[in-house]
């Protein structure tokens, strides 16, 4: 997500409300977990098997941006494809409390 959304930046397709709202990243999750002992136990980016997914078109797609952007040309700039990292399934563990004896 951190990639497509630098390049994006304004252009990423994420920031759409309601529907594409992100707040936090797994290493943020992660940290804010960790504050009440929760660990992050696993993490999942699914991509390829959404319908979303066109690996060699979207990685052209931005590609293109890449270029347009190092030639000043932001505004030209379509909003992104889908990407590796925008969506993503976290699982977290809280260990059992220990119970008196």
């Amino acid at each position: 997500m951190v990639f497509c959304a630098e390049v994006f930046r304004e252009k990423w397709n994420q920031f759409d409300a309601i529907q594409h709202l992100s707040y936090f990243s797994a290493t943020t999750l992660a940290r804010l977990m960790a504050e009440v002992d929760i660990r992050l136990e696993a993490q999942y980016y699914p991509y390829l098997e959404t319908p979303y997914a066109r690996p060699a078109e979207d990685l052209r797609v931005v590609r293109e941006a890449m270029a347009l952007d190092a030639m000043g040309r932001r505004s030209e700039m379509p909003r992104s494809p889908s990407f590796w990292g925008n969506m993503m399934t976290l699982v977290f563990r809280k260990d059992r409390l220990a119970t008196p004896a």
